[in-house]
């Protein structure tokens, strides 16, 4: 059989070989994904955050204007002149004193909340900047591996491309149709007495047979087969 045949197999390898390993990289989807939610959970925080914070600003706002609305009442009580007048702002003043009292348990628990808030931030601000950091070494990776396999299969496709017009068009012909059928391996050869495609254990006659044969196949795989 014709070597060339055997040299374009070994070339076809390694194309093959080059492309599985590029179809197997990891481009950092996943971290890329994991990133995002991270970012999307940590935006969702930081607006929390910020609505408890603006919450508590009002609430403060509201209990300053309670607060003060007390010392002005407490002042009439004691400008008043009447029973009935007493009896009014006393009221009034008991009313303000329970609503601040509202007021400085709602601002307390908002602080306790915001207080939580910040603390998760923090957290998944600092998870966030680790996967960013994972993610980009990643992309990093992936762009260094497919450069170096995009290069080597450009030096394998200009063997290729060299070799081919060297080789017989009947033969090149029965390699393609014997490739197709066989995921691309068209040639095989003896490995340790075995067929290198399908294991089987190759003859005595086999071998012989296939030095002068134009067109040696195994007889288990139906693959051409390349005797030195």
């Amino acid at each position: 059989m014709n070597r060339k045949l055997f040299e374009l197999q070994e070339i076809d390898n390694q194309i093959a070989k080059f492309m599985r390993e590029r179809s197997r990289l990891d481009d950092g989807s996943t971290l890329r994904s994991e990133r995002d939610t991270l970012q999307k959970a940590r935006d969702v925080e930081q607006e929390r955050l910020n609505t408890l914070n603006k919450q508590r600003a009002d609430k403060e706002l509201e209990l300053k204007a309670t607060e003060d609305k007390i010392a002005r009442q407490q002042q009439r009580l004691m400008n008043a002149t009447s029973a009935h007048e007493v009896t009014s702002l006393e009221r009034d003043i008991k009313a303000l004193s329970h609503a601040r009292g509202d007021l400085d348990e709602a601002i307390l628990n908002l602080m306790d909340e915001a207080e939580t808030s910040a603390a998760r931030l923090a957290e998944l601000e600092k998870e966030f900047q680790e996967k960013s950091a994972e993610t980009t070494e990643a992309e990093k990776t992936f762009a260094g591996q497919t450069t170096r396999l995009e290069n080597q299969l450009a030096v394998a496709k200009a063997k290729r491309e060299q070799l081919v017009p060297q080789i017989e068009a009947d033969d090149l012909a029965m390699y393609t149709r014997i490739a197709k059928a066989h995921q691309g391996v068209a040639v095989a050869h003896p490995d340790k007495g075995n067929c290198s495609a399908c294991g089987m254990a190759l003859t005595s006659f086999n071998l012989r047979e296939a030095k002068s044969q134009e067109w040696p196949t195994c007889e288990n795989c139906n693959r051409l087969l390349y005797v030195e």
